[in-house]
C-alpha cells in the first residue's frame, strides 16, 4: 500500500466519476473507483435520455445545470454535446417561472410552434418556452470522458462492496470488494440508489434518499425524424427528441418508487404509453416501438442533491441524490465536491455549512 493519501469513490456513474475528475486534477491524492458493475452508468447514468435542461423549476438545480452546461460546451466533441436547443411546453405564466436571466430564451405560440415541428400538429399547449442553449449529450460519452480525461484514476470495474471495517487512525477505512481489499482515508459514497447501503456497512445511519423507476423508449414513425429540439410537455410530463435518423426517444415521465433495483421494464406502463401517444401526441399514435429500457432515479426528500461530510462518520463524503439532472449538472456537483475534499485534506475547510450538506436533514 502507497503511503500516498487515498480517497475510494464507489459508483462510477455521474456522481462518481465528476467527482473523481475534478479531484484527481486538483490535488495529488490518489483516486480509486470502485464500480460493483462492469460498465460505467450501468443503473441510471448511462440509461438516461442525455438531455441537458436548463429551464428547472429548482433554483438550486439550475444553477447547477447552468454552470455545468459552461464548462462542458468547450468539450462537445468528445461527450457528444448537439446544441439541440428545448422547446418546454406548458402555459406561459408557468414557464416564465423556469426563465433565468443568465439564459437567453424566448415564448412562443403553440401555432408557431406546430408548424415548425411535424410531432405537435395536434398536440394541445398554450406556449412554449425556447432555449436555444439547451442540449442533447451522449452520456455514455460523458462518463468516459470523466474517467479518462483526469489525471491516473483508478477505475476498478466489477468490485462490488461487500463490507467495511471502521479503522482506528490512517487510513480510515478498509473496503473487501470482489476483486481483494482496498484501504481508504477517505470514502465518498456515490452509490446512487444503493448508497444508503453503502452508508449502513460503516454504521452512518441512512439518509432520505428513495430509488424511482423510469422508462423510456425508441419510436419509429413512418417518415424519418428531423433535427429539432427535445421537447417536455410540463403539464403532462412527457417527453420526446430524435434518437436517431429513425427513431424517436419518448418518456411519459413515469417515476415510481423501487425496492427491486433491477432494469426491468413495466409491460403494464404500456397502456399508459399508449394512451399519452393517442391522446396528447397524435403524430406518433401509429409509429411502432423499437426498443424500451428503464433506469433509476434517486432523489432526496427535498429534491435537492446531498453533497458534503456524513454527520455521524468520519472521513466519509456524500455524493448522493441526483436523480433528474445528474447527468446535465454533474459537472458543477464535482467541482464542489472535490472542492469540499480537497479543503479537508489541506486542513482548511470552508467555515460555510454549504446547503447541500446531509447535515440539513438534522
Amino acid at each position: 500500500m502507497s503511503a500516498q493519501p487515498t480517497t475510494v469513490i464507489v459508483g462510477a456513474g455521474f456522481a462518481g466519476l465528476a467527482t473523481a475528475y475534478h479531484l484527481s486534477l486538483t490535488t495529488d491524492r490518489r483516486v480509486i473507483v470502485l464500480e460493483g458493475s462492469p460498465r460505467l452508468g450501468a443503473h441510471a447514468s448511462g440509461r438516461n435520455a442525455g438531455l441537458l435542461m436548463q429551464g428547472l423549476a429548482s433554483s438550486t438545480w439550475r444553477q447547477l445545470v447552468i454552470a455545468s452546461r459552461r464548462a462542458l460546451v468547450p468539450h462537445a466533441t468528445a461527450i457528444g454535446l448537439q446544441p439541440t436547443g428545448s422547446w418546454l411546453l406548458g402555459p406561459a405564466e408557468f414557464l416564465e417561472t423556469l426563465r433565468d436571466p443568465a439564459v437567453p430564451s424566448r415564448l412562443r405560440s403553440a401555432e408557431s410552434c406546430r408548424e415548425d415541428h411535424p410531432l405537435l400538429r395536434g398536440t394541445r399547449f398554450e406556449a412554449a418556452l425556447e432555449t436555444p442553449s439547451d442540449a442533447v449529450v451522449d452520456p455514455l460519452r460523458l462518463l468516459d470522458f470523466y474517467a479518462q480525461k483526469g489525471r491516473a484514476i483508478d477505475l476498478r470495474l466489477d468490485s462490488r462492496v461487500h463490507s467495511i471495517e471502521v479503522l482506528a487512525g490512517s487510513p480510515r477505512f478498509r473496503l473487501t470488494t470482489a476483486r481483494g481489499d482496498v484501504l481508504a482515508d477517505n470514502l465518498v459514497n456515490a452509490a446512487g440508489a444503493w448508497a444508503n447501503d453503502l452508508a449502513q456497512l460503516v454504521g452512518s445511519s441512512p439518509l432520505p434518499l428513495t430509488a424511482f423507476k423510469r422508462h423510456l423508449f425508441h419510436f419509429r414513425a413512418s417518415k424519418p425524424t428531423l433535427p429539432t429540439p427535445f421537447v417536455w410537455d410540463q403539464q403532462r410530463n412527457f417527453y420526446f427528441r430524435p434518437a436517431n435518423e429513425e427513431d424517436w426517444l419518448f418518456c411519459i415521465g413515469d417515476e415510481r418508487p423501487q425496492e427491486d433495483l433491477r432494469e426491468t421494464v413495466d409491460d403494464s406502463l404500456r397502456a399508459d404509453v399508449e394512451c399519452v401517444r393517442r391522446l396528447d401526441l397524435p403524430q406518433l399514435e401509429d409509429a411502432v416501438e423499437t426498443a424500451a429500457w428503464s433506469c433509476f432515479r434517486t432523489k432526496s426528500s427535498d429534491g435537492d442533491p446531498i453533497v458534503g461530510w456524513d454527520p455521524e462518520t468520519a472521513g466519509m463524503f456524500w455524493v448522493a441524490g441526483l436523480g433528474g439532472s445528474g447527468m446535465s449538472a454533474s459537472w458543477e456537483i464535482g467541482r464542489q465536491a472535490a472542492e469540499l475534499l480537497r479543503r479537508r485534506a489541506e486542513g482548511t475547510p470552508s467555515d460555510a455549512v454549504s446547503s447541500l450538506a446531509p447535515m440539513r436533514f438534522g
